[in-house]
């Protein structure tokens, strides 16, 4: 890494880290991440699975299961769309804890 200096000063300035921003520490930023792409992946392998069944077999074309592919349309948007933005949430403002993410009161969160 090399030494940033002030161009107004000329004064050393200390390195800048890539890493800086990160409110995890990097073995927690791998394995979130390595555990939010095996989620994403099967996610959305999973439900395309579902939706090109019931497309492609005339009898699986009922209403049922035209709920069902709904859902697994939805669910594939929720891992394409919801879990990276979670996932740089969690890296770059560190809420992991419930207590961040979900809006109740205090009292409510000290009987859990």
């Amino acid at each position: 890494m090399t030494a940033c200096t002030n161009d107004s000063t000329g004064v050393e300035l200390a390195p800048k880290k890539p890493w800086s921003l990160l409110k995890q520490p990097l073995y927690a930023v791998a394995l979130l991440t390595a555990v939010y792409v095996v989620v994403a992946v099967v996610g959305i392998v999973s439900n395309s699975v579902v939706v090109t069944a019931i497309c492609r077999q005339a009898r699986m074309r009922t209403v049922t299961n035209y709920f069902l592919a709904n859902l697994a349309v939805a669910d594939i948007l929720v891992c394409v769309v919801v879990l990276p933005l979670t996932l740089l949430q969690n890296i770059f403002n560190g809420t992991t804890r419930h207590k961040d993410v979900v809006p109740v009161g205090e009292n409510v969160l000290k009987q859990f």
